[in-house]
């Protein structure tokens, strides 16, 4: 079972029930996460295992602030094949991570 793609109790808490803040985060993390995927695919494309190290931790970590659980487990997914230097599995994830981040602007849009 994935987990899901916003953990809202936890983003409530981490805005204090500010609706409008929730949203900006969502927005900010969405734009991030566009940029960093984009880095990501630079550094698998050179195969630049310390860039693509560096843009999935700053990821995993944004991601995992704000309870996008569903982004930061792929985060965790692409981490691991640097490390076992599958590029293929890193490959696959990083489709999937452009899809939990439009899952994300959809979420942030959800809450206008």
């Amino acid at each position: 079972m994935q987990p899901p793609a916003v953990d809202y109790a936890r983003l409530r808490t981490l805005c204090r029930g500010d609706a409008a803040l929730m949203r900006d985060v969502l927005e900010t993390l969405v734009a991030e996460a566009h940029d960093l995927l984009d880095d990501l695919r630079f550094a698998v494309t050179t195969h630049s295992g310390e860039a693509a190290k560096d843009s999935v931790r700053v990821l995993r970590g944004i991601a995992g602030n704000v309870g996008a659980w569903r982004l930061e487990l792929l985060a965790r997914e692409v981490e691991s094949g640097i490390a076992d230097h599958d590029w293929s599995v890193v490959e696959h994830a990083m489709a999937t991570i452009a899809a939990a981040i439009e899952e994300l602007r959809r979420s942030a849009a959800g809450l206008a």
